[in-house]
Order: structure tokens, then sequence, then C-alpha cells
């Protein structure tokens, strides 16, 4: 799957349509073939597992997941601003949890994180996201 874009702006309001659509290819389609994904904060012992992963392939499988445990995963974009190496995205996700997530037992419960995303663009595709 091709990004075709222009501006490092344009890179990432493809990227959050990709997440509003809920796609984990069209969402891991944005990266470079090295790309990386990184949690810059602590991962909660509920959750586990790692927070750093590598390549569209391995980026889409973490993504899958979360779309699985909260099908109804909403992305609302607080503030977007593009950089001369990328752009930094204000964001919030918020939706239902109903199905397994790591090491997080479903319950129905609304949930809502909030965060920031660091990106650096490369050729129109996603080279880092660092999230905090």
């Amino acid at each position: 799957m091709s990004v075709e874009t222009t501006t490092n702006r344009e890179v990432i309001e493809s990227y959050v349509a990709a997440w509003q659509a809920r796609d984990p290819a069209r969402i891991a389609a944005h990266f470079t073939d090295d790309g990386v994904r990184r949690w810059e904060i602590v991962v909660p012992i509920p959750i586990g597992g790692p927070n750093c992963f590598h390549g569209p392939k391995e980026i889409a499988k973490p993504i899958r997941s979360l779309l699985t445990a909260v099908p109804d995963l909403e992305l609302e974009v607080r503030q977007l601003v593009e950089t001369d190496q990328g752009a930094l995205l204000e964001w919030v996700h918020t939706g239902t949890h109903t199905g397994a997530w790591n090491r997080l037992t479903p319950q129905g419960e609304h949930i809502e994180f909030s965060g920031v995303a660091v990106y650096k663009v490369t050729e129109g595709k996603i080279a880092e996201e660092r999230l905090y």
C-alpha cells in the first residue's frame, strides 16, 4: 500500500485518517520499511509488552490488538503542528474496552487516554513515531 503525500502535515493527516478508519494495515503502511514506533513512557504493568516496534509488519501487530480490544476506538486530534523534520500531534483515544488487550481483561468500560506524538518523516513516510 502506498501513501502519496507532499508535506509532512499531509503524511500525518493521512496517518490520522487511517487510525480513524481503524485499519491496522493502512496505519502501518505509513511507515518506512525500517520505521520505528516507540512508546517513550513507562508501559503500565497491567498492559505489559514491548514499547518499541520496527517496520510496518511489526508495527501493525499491537495496533491490530488495540483495535480488536477497543473496536469503537476513536482518535481526536487536538493539535497538529508541522516541523522541518516531521510533525507534532496532540491526540486523545476513546472507546469501549470489550476484548483482551495484553494483560488487561475487558470489562466493557469506557477508556480514554491521551498523548503527544513526535514524528520524523522521510520521503513521504514516517521514519519514527515517538509517543509520550
